[in-house]
């Protein structure tokens, strides 16, 4: 689905609650976990995704969509290196990584005719290198202040 930029902003930042009292579980290495979430007062649907690397148990990939499909915010921890466009107008918030190859954990947001194609380097937003269990889940609730999702919504560490 194509949204505009002030569109995207808008949901990114909408309030957004979970859709049950579920509580749920951190995820294991290999595994994923989808939490589906409604925005505060709107028809609007949303879900967090949280995915655990297989063999680097560090690696972690927490995600924001709408609507099922359109990704909006994706915070990718200890992952391969991201190469963002090289273009003659970067977007807004975006131009000092034009071009750049981005080591080590970035996060991705919406950008209007690119999707998910720019990254940042995650500590730009607020983000902290994930060293451990302990930073994982520090970045998590990190991730979800940046989405706007309630504190109502309770994740387990579980064995991280």
């Amino acid at each position: 689905m194509h949204l505009d930029q002030s569109e995207a902003e808008r949901l990114i930042h909408l309030p957004k609650i979970p859709v049950s009292d579920e509580e749920y579980i951190f995820p294991l290495p290999g595994k994923k976990v989808i939490i589906p979430l409604l925005a505060v007062g709107g028809p609007e649907r949303f879900f967090l995704d949280l995915y655990r690397g297989r063999r680097k148990v560090l690696k972690c990939t927490y995600q924001t969509r709408f609507g099922g499909t359109t990704l909006l915010v994706r915070l990718d921890l200890n992952p391969h290196p991201h190469q963002n466009p090289d273009v003659s107008s970067p977007p807004s918030g975006f131009e000092r990584y034009n071009g750049m190859i981005i080591n080590g954990s970035h996060i991705h947001i919406y950008v209007e005719n690119y999707d998910m194609k720019w990254a940042m380097p995650a500590e730009a937003r607020g983000f902290i290198h994930a060293t451990n269990k302990d930073t994982l889940i520090e970045n998590l609730h990190r991730f979800r202040q940046f989405c706007n999702i309630s504190h109502d919504l309770i994740i387990q560490e579980g064995l991280v």
